[in-house]
């Protein structure tokens, strides 16, 4: 999912409109509309920080492909156990966990 779509995912979860967004944003509603009309159209880092300032996530959360809301009870304890383990050692715990991938 590139950039533009996880700020219209975010924007339709919430049920704002783009001009809704704009106004959260404190831009214009031609800025964001030129968002998702210019084909090569980046937003910039800072416009980013912006989006995820307005819908209460870190850049990490941002960038992340896993839905908060919807994170299980047991994915919850996996990091929460995940953050006991030594520094030294979380790399061996990672490969051990992608061992388990589904093929």
């Amino acid at each position: 999912m590139d950039i533009k779509e996880r700020i219209d995912k975010l924007r339709l979860k919430r049920g704002w409109t783009l001009s809704k967004l704009a106004t959260e944003l404190g831009v214009s509603d031609t800025t964001v509309y030129s968002w998702f009309n210019e084909q090569n159209y980046q937003p910039s880092r800072k416009t980013i920080e912006d989006v995820c300032e307005v819908f209460n996530m870190t850049l990490t959360e941002f960038y992340s492909e896993i839905d908060l809301d919807s994170i299980t009870a047991k994915e919850v304890l996996l990091l929460e156990k995940f953050r006991d383990v030594p520094d030294n050692q979380k790399d061996q715990v990672i490969e051990i966990v992608k061992s388990f991938k589904r093929k």
